[in-house]
């Protein structure tokens, strides 16, 4: 859609939106960036009636955009899912290989109503994230780089101390989960601020 055209079609879709909008860009950095610009104007305009159900945590401003993370240009919000590549696919790509992965920014907003936010505000209770890039296994810890609900953006280190549950889930944990950061045993501790993790999300 062209620039000058977006915000006219984002108030028509949501004029029209009953339960949820679902807006998806490729997942680059400009795809992000439109992405993250339709969610702030509905939250901005929307008259109280606009909240995100996912990815975000919350409706605060996007960390990525915002704050030490903004300096850290590598990183953007984006997801990744494999694909199987159909015969005209493979064609198209001169290539054998069956299979892709395919990157897209996303996000769904919905409208809401004041028990909605709350019960949301409960459901969470400040002790999730969702994580935002293939996490690190090492021996004995796994790295987790996060947005939380309180949006911030943040690292956290895994480890067996946090209970065996807590470590299983982490090992099996994918980029796009979502990652209790109050497990049965204590805290996870932000290990490193936004501003020190690679430039470079891990997994790419």
């Amino acid at each position: 859609i062209p620039v000058e055209n977006r915000e006219r079609v984002l108030e028509q879709l949501w004029a029209r939106t009953r339960y949820f909008l679902v807006l998806v860009e490729p997942g680059s950095r400009v795809g992000f960036e439109v992405i993250a610009e339709a969610r702030d104007k509905l939250l901005s305009s929307g008259h109280g009636e606009a909240f995100v159900v996912a990815p975000c945590l919350h409706d605060r401003n996007c960390p990525l955009l915002s704050g030490e993370a903004s300096t850290n240009s590598g990183w953007f919000c984006h997801f990744i899912q494999r694909l199987e590549r159909t015969d005209l696919h493979r064609y198209v790509k001169s290539t054998g290989e069956g299979t892709e992965n395919e990157r897209f920014a996303y996000v769904i907003l919905s409208r809401a109503s004041a028990e909605t936010v709350a019960e949301r505000s409960a459901q969470w209770g400040g002790s999730w994230a969702r994580v935002l890039a293939s996490p690190i296994k090492r021996r004995g810890h796994v790295l987790m780089d996060g947005c939380t609900k309180h949006g911030t953006f943040e690292r956290w280190a895994v480890a067996k101390s946090h209970g065996e549950s807590a470590y299983s889930d982490a090992r099996r944990a994918r980029w796009g989960d979502l990652l209790r950061t109050k497990p049965a045993k204590g805290t996870l501790r932000s290990v490193a601020p936004a501003l020190k993790i690679p430039a470079t999300p891990p997994g790419l």
